[in-house]
């Protein structure tokens, strides 16, 4: 899917259970981050979950939009363009 507003694309693997992620709320999340070329530049693996405030800035813009697209607990690749 597309979030027409910021060009953000997210492919949901897994669906999640609880309700979606809304501006405020704290998440936590375990993450990879890859280059299109397939370059892994960052992770979350050996740090343990990534705790932040969705829409408070602590991170990307593209997390802050595309984390309010998905339900708690959801397995999903966000492709965020680079002007997020």
């Amino acid at each position: 899917e597309i979030d027409q507003d910021s060009k953000l694309r997210y492919i949901v693997a897994q669906s999640g259970t609880g309700n979606n992620a809304e501006f405020g709320n704290s998440v936590e999340v375990s993450y990879r981050g890859f280059l299109l070329d397939g370059t892994e530049f960052d992770s979350s693996d050996g740090r343990g979950p990534l705790t932040f405030v969705v829409g408070r800035g602590d991170v990307i813009r593209g997390w802050d939009i595309g984390f309010q697209k998905l339900n708690i607990g959801s397995q999903a690749l966000l492709l965020i363009p680079s002007e997020l």
